[in-house]
């Protein structure tokens, strides 16, 4: 089996026999090819597995309103995969109401988001920022 890597632009060369698309971060705003001729290479790489009758894979964390869309409405499978990789544990979240804790006057950033940032510092979880 072959395996290509490409840039947006690849979509439009003439592979034989290509069998697959995985289009990684498919919510990506970058997809979009802006000068010249305009396109959504995810919009392309999802019109090119159809013409050819493959199937492309659009993967993201955090689907577009386009693609969650075209899945609740049956136009697209949606697999969802439950646990992450070697059993990572996720993240805890929560939200943080910027009305009772405010930036300092001139920042954006609320004092327990950075307090919270700083703690995670100080146990040596740089890993886990990014």
């Amino acid at each position: 089996m072959r395996v290509v890597a490409g840039a947006r632009s690849a979509l439009f060369l003439p592979f034989r026999e290509l069998g697959l698309i995985v289009v990684d971060e498919e919510h990506d705003p970058a997809y979009k090819q802006e000068e010249r001729v305009f396109y959504n290479a995810r919009d392309m790489a999802i019109v090119r597995g159809h013409v050819c009758g493959f199937p492309v894979v659009l993967s993201s964390a955090t689907p577009s309103v386009e693609s969650r869309v075209n899945a609740d409405q049956g136009r697209y499978e949606r697999v969802v995969l439950p646990a992450r990789f070697a059993a990572a544990a996720l993240p805890e979240l929560r939200a943080l109401d910027l009305r009772r804790c405010p930036p300092q006057r001139g920042s954006f950033l609320s004092p327990v988001l950075l307090d919270h940032v700083g703690c995670t510092l100080e146990r040596g979880e740089q890993s886990l920022l990014f």
